[in-house]
């Protein structure tokens, strides 16, 4: 499922979320935490980065997580890049649990 934020009527932000409960390929549910909700990509429009959209995104899918009845967020990110975004998940309070997911680093943030 995706979510957008709108500022001033403008598409600002998606976040994109998956349930692992809900996939069904027991494949593909092994790279989810199952008992966390999986964030798939967040995206910030470049010209409004900077402003805590990605921050709200991530505290929207950690309250989601709640209410559905979820222990936490999980996700990936690069972390071998220049300017990846590794510091910003940590800042948020995601750990990494040791797994690499198709050149990846995984990361849970736990309720």
């Amino acid at each position: 499922m995706s979510f957008g934020l709108f500022a001033g009527g403008r598409a600002v932000e998606l976040i994109s979320l998956v349930d692992p409960r809900l996939v069904e390929d027991t494949e593909d549910r092994e790279h989810f935490q199952s008992d966390c909700l999986f964030v798939w990509r967040v995206m910030v429009d470049r010209t409004q980065q900077g402003r805590g959209y990605g921050t709200q995104a991530i505290h929207f899918a950690c309250n989601y997580a709640r209410l559905v009845g979820l222990q936490g967020v999980s996700l990936t990110t690069m972390d071998q890049e220049a300017g990846n975004a590794l510091p910003f998940y940590e800042r948020l309070g995601f750990h990494p649990t040791g797994r690499r997911l198709d050149g990846e680093i995984e990361l849970v943030r736990r309720a």
